[in-house]
Parts: structure tokens; sequence; C-alpha cells
């Protein structure tokens, strides 16, 4: 999914009409209690700067908020509302001619399909996606929608091509000095590897990913690329090392609120300690997972790799 996160149209912050300025704070403020996981903070701040956005008639500004609600509703798991949100922000950038706006929700409408299994409904978007960003030289968008088609291509299967578009998107990042998008094209590039068997070629990207989250302090970020070294140092044997790295994930996933990540990071911990025939320990951590998941909805699921950017616009 892509959060929009706005900083005006030129000129300092202050130099703007005050709605519009409040509008930009509560969506930023918004979006930095996203990252930290406090979702209920985060859709209060986002639904206030959706009602000042209308008052003033900033369609522009519509879409972004509504946008960035649908976000919301994918992480908790609520694809049929972040659908409608998705498409409701489609509609209103479409009706305002902000095509690079269109780009964005193109990619997150797709990435719902995707995750609802709808793969050709999703490659009709994400393609629709690709084509504008190009039409318009729209370089943050063209990354994010080839991300999303390696994605695709990737779980069809197709590894060859799915490593070509990840590393096409990963030039872009890096020609915007986009560190975010870098990290997020890295991991994707690193689950290709681990799926293709090449593990230490895998490693290598996922720590590449894992510095630039750190760097940028991108929490989410830290705990996939946390949890797919572990992963790896688990399949090679180093259960010691992995168990380092998914104690360190699930600090972070705690800190987030990510109680379906949390519950999924015990589980994992729980298996390195039967692998380590500590059985005791095992049942403490399955226990602990079990809670999680008897307190939360969704499945638990690996964040490792991210189907539709992470980009800021």
């Amino acid at each position: 999914m892509t959060l929009l996160v706005l900083t005006g149209c030129g000129g300092p912050i202050q130099k703007m009409p005050e709605l519009a300025q409040e509008a930009i704070k509560l969506n930023n403020k918004g979006f930095d209690y996203y990252r930290e996981g406090h979702l209920e903070q985060a859709l209060e701040n986002y639904q206030k700067a959706l009602e000042i956005n209308r008052i003033i008639d900033n369609r522009r500004g519509v879409a972004a908020s509504l946008n960035n609600i649908g976000a919301l509703y994918e992480r908790r798991g609520d694809l049929d509302q972040a659908l409608r949100y998705y498409q409701q922000a489609l509609e209103e950038n479409k009706q305002a001619g902000n095509e690079a706006g269109v780009v964005v929700n193109l990619n997150n409408i797709g990435g719902i399909y995707e995750t609802r299994g709808d793969l050709a409904t999703a490659w009709k978007y994400y393609q629709e996606a690709l084509n504008l960003s190009e039409k318009i030289d729209d370089d943050a968008g063209r990354a994010v929608s080839l991300n999303n088609i390696g994605h695709w291509l990737k779980q069809k299967g197709y590894y060859l091509d799915a490593l070509r578009s990840y590393q096409k998107a990963l030039e872009i990042d890096t020609k915007l000095k986009n560190k975010a998008g870098m990290a997020i094209r890295l991991n994707n590039l690193g689950a290709v590897y681990q799926a293709m068997g090449d593990l230490n070629k895998a490693l290598e990207y996922y720590q590449q990913a894992l510095e630039l989250d750190k760097q940028i302090e991108n929490l989410e970020g830290i705990a996939a690329g946390l949890m797919n070294i572990a992963e790896i140092q688990k399949t090679q044997g180093n259960l010691d090392v992995a168990l380092d790295y998914y104690e360190r994930a699930l600090t972070v996933n705690q800190a987030l609120g990510n109680e379906i990540q949390t519950s999924y990071t015990l589980r994992k911990i729980a298996e390195i300690y039967q692998a380590k025939k500590e059985d005791g320990k095992a049942r403490e951590y399955y226990q602990k997972a079990s809670q999680f998941l008897n307190d939360s909805k969704g499945e638990k699921k690996l964040i490792g790799e991210i189907p539709s950017g992470n980009n800021t616009r």
C-alpha cells in the first residue's frame, strides 16, 4: 500500500491558507501514528483531515485522506473497507486530474485484489498503473508499479522475470535516493532468491534492506528484515543466531502494537526452542502465541515481502 504524506504545493507550509495547513498537519500526524502502530489515533487524524479537505473543496487532499484511510483498513485486514476507500480516492484523483495520485490508487487497488487471490484483476490494475506512470514520467509511481508486478510474477513462479522487475524498481529508487523504496525492493529481491534456494544471496539482500530501514527508522521494515534474516539463519541451522533475530523482531513488533505479527514471532521462537530440544521453553512460547491469536483477528503473515510499495507522495 502507498501512504500519502502531503507537504504542501511549493513554498513553506506557513504561507498556505490556515485550513489547508491544518489538513496537512493532521494527515502527516496520522501518518506518524500509523508508522508507530497507533491505528486509532491515525484514523482519527485522517478523518479530521478528510473533513477539512472537503470543507475547502480540496479534491487532491480529499483523495489523499481517503487513500490513507484505505491503507489503514488494509493493515487491519478489512479488505472490503480498504477497497471502498481506495476506489473513492481513485475517483477523486481522476476528477482532480491528479494522474500521479491515480497511479498510487491503481497500485493499491491491485494490491487488494492480489491479497484476495484474484491475480488476473490485480495484473490489470498494476499494468494500468505502470502505463500511466510511464506516460506522465512519474518515476516514483513507476518504481512502485514495477515492484508490484515483480511481486505478482513471484506469486506465479516466474522468478527470473520477478528479479528483473524488482531490479528496475531498485534502480529507479536509487536514482531518486528513496531509501524506503530501496529497502522494499532489496527485501523483495531477497525473497525471490530465497524462493530459488540461494540463501546466501537472499541473506545479502535482506541485510542491505535492514540497514536502510534502520537509517530511516522504518519500524515495520526493521521487523521484516529481522524476521527474514532469522528465517535464513534457521534454515541454515544457526539456531542461536536465528533466536537472537527473532527476539529482536519480537521487540519491534510489540512496540508497533502488531498483535498478529507478535503472535507469529512468538511461534517462530517456540519452533527454535523446540529444535533446540528445550521443550519447556517451546511450550511457554507456543502458549503466548496462542493467547495473542485468541485476542486478535486475521491471519498471521510474514511482512518481509511488501506487494504495494511504501513510497510517499
